[in-house]
């Protein structure tokens, strides 16, 4: 008996070494995680974004530091070594554990976790513009986009991304409206982290609007076993017949300046574009809402009181008059009352302060 009890004692004292022994290992604190590197001397960690608040510390070349993936909602503007920067404030835990903001200025940081530190600051800057919620948005289309391979899927795509589009810019404006600069910040790197949407500044430099890349729309359709996705991004791309992306003055529109320009009615233009319509309605197609707007604009530009035109007289009452003879069943009764006196308007333009014969640069 007096055996056994001795070997029950080792057996408990083996037992408790080994619990001693595990939670020692699990109160070893794991390695570190840091994401960046301070390159050069004299980087300060403020307690609030904006250089606000206390200085928590003077960060020295060497320190490293975690980012804690946290962005101000502004930019700053700053000069570095006669470098011009504007950029959010980002938050980071020092070394030491002290949590704060630094001015992510590329040239007192470098990357430690394999990407650039120029795509990890445009990264930042664009969350800092459009706000988490749209940024995790645009993170979902573009794996929607890379996996397209089936038409709903491609349709699907194009419609989110053209929804997103729109909450963006409006984002975008209202950051770029709070910055009191007059020069823009550039934002055409977008491009890449939008694919199929295309910035450019419009209204003569002062915003920036992303356009639809209808080639690269069609680069998705024809890896589905489906041609109608394919024959509209085809058809939609001829219509911005320079490059294919989208832009506000379509094939039936001449621009001559940033706001506007003259109507190309009685080139048969118009006529070509519907018939193409027609034929991609005629194939139930799925982006019929998309078709209808476009032919929507078409009838907007033969009818409005404020369009001016290019062509003569005798042009564009020779298109009217074939638009309404071969295409009235595509228009309402009412549509077609009103292309019927647009076409008698057109026999007294000065009556009706119709602009025409642009080409001449005068007004018949």
């Amino acid at each position: 008996m007096r055996g056994l009890f001795i070997l029950f004692l080792l057996s408990f004292a083996l037992s408790c070494e080994n619990e001693t022994s595990n939670n020692a290992e699990s109160k070893k604190e794991e390695p570190k995680h840091f994401d960046f590197e301070v390159n050069q001397n004299g980087l300060i960690l403020y307690e609030q974004a904006g250089g606000k608040g206390r200085v928590l510390k003077e960060l020295s070349k060497g320190e490293q530091l975690e980012d804690l993936y946290e962005e101000s909602d502004f930019l700053s503007k700053m000069e570095i070594q006669n470098q011009s920067f504007e950029l959010p404030w980002i938050k980071v835990k020092a070394a030491d554990d002290t949590f704060g903001w630094i001015y992510p200025c590329p040239l007192q940081l470098k990357s430690l976790n394999g990407l650039t530190i120029d795509s990890i600051l445009r990264e930042r800057l664009l969350r800092s513009l459009i706000g988490v919620s749209q940024w995790e948005e645009l993170q979902n289309y573009n794996n929607a986009f890379a996996e397209a391979d089936e038409l709903m899927a491609v349709l699907d795509v194009y419609k989110s991304g053209k929804a997103l589009r729109d909450k963006m810019l409006a984002s975008i404006e209202k950051k770029l409206l709070l910055r009191q600069e007059d020069e823009l910040i550039n934002l055409f790197w977008l491009k890449e982290e939008f694919p199929a949407f295309i910035p450019q500044l419009v209204a003569e430099g002062t915003s920036y609007y992303l356009f639809v890349d209808y080639n690269a729309f069609l680069s998705l359709a024809v890896v589905s076993e489906e041609y109608i996705d394919d024959d509209y991004f085809a058809f939609a791309a001829s219509i911005y017949p320079d490059d294919g992306v989208e832009y506000f003055y379509p094939i039936w529109t001449m621009q001559t300046w940033d706001y506007g320009g003259h109507s190309l009615l009685g080139r048969g233009i118009h006529l070509n574009v519907l018939g193409k319509i027609g034929s991609l309605l005629a194939d139930d197609s799925p982006f019929q809402s998309e078709l209808l707007e476009i032919k929507s604009k078409l009838f907007e530009d033969i009818t409005k009181t404020e369009v001016t035109y290019w062509e003569s007289k005798e042009q564009i009452q020779k298109e009217i008059a074939q638009i309404i003879e071969n295409f009235n069943a595509y228009f309402s009764e009412i549509e077609l009352s009103i292309l019927k006196s647009r076409l008698d308007q057109f026999n007294e333009p000065e009556v009706y302060e119709i602009q025409l014969n642009m080409q001449a640069g005068l007004e018949e």
